[in-house]
């Protein structure tokens, strides 16, 4: 999933948790969760932490990303207001996507025990659909995740 589809999970998250502690926790179960949903991303495409630098346009759309992740946490704020829990809930939910797929530190913390696991625990869950011709369905399910989550924040 890309990191806006978490961020939005998160701020759900914090419409229902009561705790910024549980809130963190399930935003961390959460985010392994929606990853089995199937989705399309930059690594759909073929970029993992080690080849995206030289690849603009992959950069871009993670740029673009993460303008989207921002606004929804704002949108989320708003809404809300901003807080310890709805800090956590997000935290939570894109911590994985933090520590195990940024191109400027995973290649190391994944030479580490445990993270070493970690990756490939996380990796289990992914549902990333590879075909070209049916990149459309996983746009679509990422955005009927942050449509849903946001109704659940709004409403």
């Amino acid at each position: 999933m890309i990191i806006s589809s978490h961020v939005a999970v998160g701020t759900a998250v914090a419409v229902y948790s009561q705790n910024p502690i549980a809130g963190f926790f399930a935003g961390l179960v959460l985010h392994h969760l929606t990853d089995v949903i199937p989705h399309t991303d930059v690594g759909s495409e073929g970029a993992n932490i080690y080849n995206i630098l030289g690849e603009k346009d992959k950069v871009i759309k993670v740029l673009i990303d993460l303008a989207v992740a921002i606004i929804i946490f704002l949108i989320a704020a708003y809404e809300l207001g901003f807080s310890l829990l709805l800090f956590c809930c997000i935290v939570g939910s894109i911590l994985p996507d933090v520590i195990d797929n940024s191109p400027f530190w995973s290649p190391a913390l994944r030479k580490i025990f445990p993270l070493n696991y970690y990756h490939r625990f996380h990796e289990k869950f992914h549902f990333a659909i590879a075909k070209k011709e049916w990149f459309w369905v996983g746009h679509f399910t990422q955005v009927l995740v942050i449509i849903f989550s946001l109704y659940v924040v709004i409403k």
